[in-house]
């Protein structure tokens, strides 16, 4: 499990019920108590908060392993792109065997170095806010892997100690933690019972900053959405090394973007006890003149294998495009899979 070093009063995210050994009796019907606030951020606290234009991480990725790249040279990129745009690289059709899909899509994103030892990396966490609401708690924290870099992430959790059975939400393109939120039930989740982790996803609005970062990674060999499933696996691990989750009971769901990045997620780590996918991708999008972290030619010609979720090792849900159809199937699909066994 992932070692975490929690910074300054971190520790109080969790409620400071009192210190250890004082004499005084306890109060009559104990409630949890307020968090201490946090420190004043740092200027480094602050621009891990930014996430729309956070490419510099990326980018360096190609010099810090370059053992582990495979460079493409430019003519070569672009003969894969117009084929994939075209239609002429070849589709291979489903698969049968759910470990034979996972293989593949983990050769196919290119970055085995990214998943090397995430359980043993050590996890700065930096507590950033904490506010009482009238259905739990809120709180943000800044997350740093010593790979990927930093990264901010909402935590929306119930009253109590837990371990609560927790929910991992990756927001889509142009969205943040805070507006899949209020768009999608993140209270509504807490009053079910549920803790919600809601990481920021970086150079993520289908802009400069996102065709900077893809074309870093397929100039090397690599792809983004090799990154893009480290992301999500670290965020895992965060969840379940926090005292106050219940580490066999977590569920994954994605929202367009974050959903043709889960749809990957849930091939490799199949401790998820569930996934809820509103979009299936072709693993190629070059739209407006950028092109978009998901498109990979390793991974276009999978796209029949990762999309059939009837090879899935994990439950999935699938649902309309941003669930149209309401949160009724969702929350009962959740109690389902992650209820105790």
């Amino acid at each position: 499990m992932t070692r975490l070093r929690w910074v300054a009063l971190a520790a109080c995210l969790f409620g400071c019920a009192g210190s250890a050994g004082t004499s005084d009796p306890p109060a009559p019907e104990p409630k949890e108590a307020s968090p201490l606030p946090p420190p004043p951020l740092s200027d480094d606290d602050r621009r891990c908060l930014r996430i729309a234009d956070a490419v510099e991480v990326y980018e360096a990725l190609p010099q810090r392993f370059a053992a582990h790249a495979r460079p493409v040279d430019a003519e070569t990129l672009r003969a894969q792109m117009d084929a994939m745009r075209d239609g002429i690289t070849t589709i291979l059709p489903r698969g049968t065997d759910p470990d034979a899909v996972a293989a593949s899509v983990r050769e196919a994103l290119r970055t085995p170095f990214l998943f090397d030892d995430l359980e043993s990396r050590l996890l700065d966490v930096t507590p950033v806010e904490s506010e009482r609401t009238e259905w739990g708690w809120r709180e943000r924290v800044v997350l740093r892997d010593p790979i990927l870099g930093c990264f901010p992430a909402l935590i929306l959790r119930p009253d109590g100690d837990g371990p609560f059975p927790a929910l991992q939400a990756q927001h889509g393109h142009g969205d943040d933690p805070d507006s899949y939120a209020k768009k999608y039930w993140g209270a509504e989740h807490v009053q079910a019972g549920r803790l919600v982790l809601l990481p920021g996803t970086r150079a993520f609005n289908s802009s400069k900053y996102e065709d900077r970062a893809a074309r870093a990674m397929l100039a090397n060999g690599w792809t983004m959405m090799g990154v893009r499933v480290a992301e999500h696996l670290v965020a895992f691990e965060y969840l379940r090394s926090r005292p106050d989750v219940d580490p066999d009971r977590i569920a994954l769901i994605g929202q367009s973007g974050g959903s043709v990045a889960g749809n990957l997620t849930v091939r490799l780590e199949e401790r998820y006890r569930g996934y809820v996918s509103d979009l299936r991708g072709t693993y190629y999008n070059e739209g407006k003149g950028f092109v978009l972290d998901e498109t990979a030619p390793t991974l276009y010609p999978l796209q029949y294998r990762i999309n059939d979720f009837s090879t899935s090792r994990v439950p999935v849900l699938a649902t309309p495009y941003a669930y149209t159809d309401g949160p009724k199937p969702i929350f009962a699909f959740l109690d389902r899979v992650l209820a105790p066994r």
